[in-house]
């Protein structure tokens, strides 16, 4: 343990003596929710689809819609797309016709339709207000046409006949909590990168220098050394989970919907995978830049595959199940789990598969390290 703590003190000693990686390392979690913060805000502000959910599906709903499609984008959802239509900001609000929306109207009553919204505002009035005047010009059809209103009344018999729209807002913490999982995902993808910079790119540096190789010389023992390197990058993910927390509870007062030390001991356990995935690679790679290049492949790839950039719901379902054989799938599932507070055996299967991608990590890392015995081949 003494030589493991040896270890880990000059590398910290060395890291320090650049400073690019210290800033850096300090940045990153500044960075990610500066980020999706920014896209987040861009992006709610040009989105003005609206959504519709028809419960009726007649021919007095169908007319309706059709009103609403000349006035604004209008995406059909069913009942169950609804809610993560909203919380993933695929639309600005939605509508819902409800069942028997035709007959009520036939008997001469006023059936209420539902505008859900995450916010209140201009762009929110405006839909509000596109839905009224779709709905006043069916009634303007079905009264004309089965009532014998004379003209000069028409302005009255809409007014007293315009069914009522109620408009109700949505928590907020739905929007914040898909913005969490958004700035987490980005933040895996960084913690990948970073972890390559404390593993991967030592390693590989110390193979190319010799130093690994005399290292060996002294009463330092391989399992030392690779334990050393996996808690020097381990302490490195300790930090940049640390501050990441901090930028998004303390300072942007995020609401990430679950006790602030769960997500930082979600996020250290995905941290783990991340020191032993780049010890593996830079164990098994001949040379630094295939090092380098499987790094960027895998880590770009699986971010993209797994949702941790793209929400996963706008994928296609061929790609949904692609995504479960990334890492980040699984702690992505994980947290949604723990948001929604269904902490039951799907979301300790989640964190399990993760373990099980560091226990396959950590296998081929213990292959690699055993099964190079000439070390000082190494281009």
């Amino acid at each position: 343990m003494q030589a493991i703590l040896w270890l880990v003190k000059e590398r910290i000693i060395i890291w320090k003596n650049h400073p690019w990686q210290v800033l850096f390392l300090l940045a990153v979690p500044f960075l990610s929710v500066v980020l999706y913060l920014h896209t987040s805000t861009g992006t709610s502000q040009d989105n003005l689809t609206l959504g519709v959910v028809d419960h009726d599906r007649t021919a007095t709903s169908r007319l309706l819609i059709q009103g609403m499609r000349r006035r604004t984008t209008v995406k059909m959802l069913t009942h169950k797309q609804e809610a993560k239509a909203l919380s993933q900001q695929n639309v600005m609000a939605i509508v819902t016709i409800p069942t028997g929306y035709q007959q009520r109207m036939d008997q001469g009553e006023r059936p209420a339709l539902t505008l859900r919204a995450l916010q209140q505002g201009t762009l929110i009035n405006n839909l509000r207000d596109s839905v009224t005047a779709s709905v006043t010009d069916i009634l303007q059809v079905r009264g004309l046409a089965t009532s014998s209103v004379p003209i000069k009344q028409v302005g009255t018999y809409l007014e007293t006949h315009t069914p009522q729209l109620k408009f109700r807002q949505i928590d907020q913490h739905v929007a914040a909590h898909a913005l969490t999982l958004q700035i987490i995902g980005f933040l895996l993808m960084m913690m990948l990168y970073q972890a390559n910079t404390f593993g991967t790119r030592s390693l590989q540096l110390e193979r190319r220098n010799k130093i690994y190789q005399r290292t060996m010389l002294t009463p330092i023992s391989p399992a030392s050394y690779f334990g050393g390197t996996a808690l020097f990058g381990l302490l490195a993910m300790l930090v940049e989970v640390v501050l990441t927390v901090i930028v998004m509870v303390g300072i942007f007062k995020i609401s990430i919907g679950m006790p602030v030390l769960t997500l930082m001991g979600i996020l250290l356990w995905f941290g783990v995978l991340a020191v032993l995935w780049s010890l593996a690679v830079g164990v098994l790679a001949n040379s630094s830049g295939l090092a380098s290049g499987l790094q960027i492949l895998l880590i770009t790839l699986s971010s993209l595959l797994s949702g941790a950039l793209i929400p996963i719901s706008v994928m296609p379902i061929v790609m949904q199940r692609v995504a479960m054989i990334t890492p980040q799938y699984w702690l992505l599932q994980a947290l949604t789990q723990l948001q929604m507070g269904m902490v039951t055996g799907k979301f300790w299967g989640s964190l399990a598969m993760v373990g099980l991608f560091s226990l396959l990590c950590f296998s081929l890392a213990i292959f690699g390290f055993m099964r190079r015995q000439r070390q000082e081949i190494f281009d």
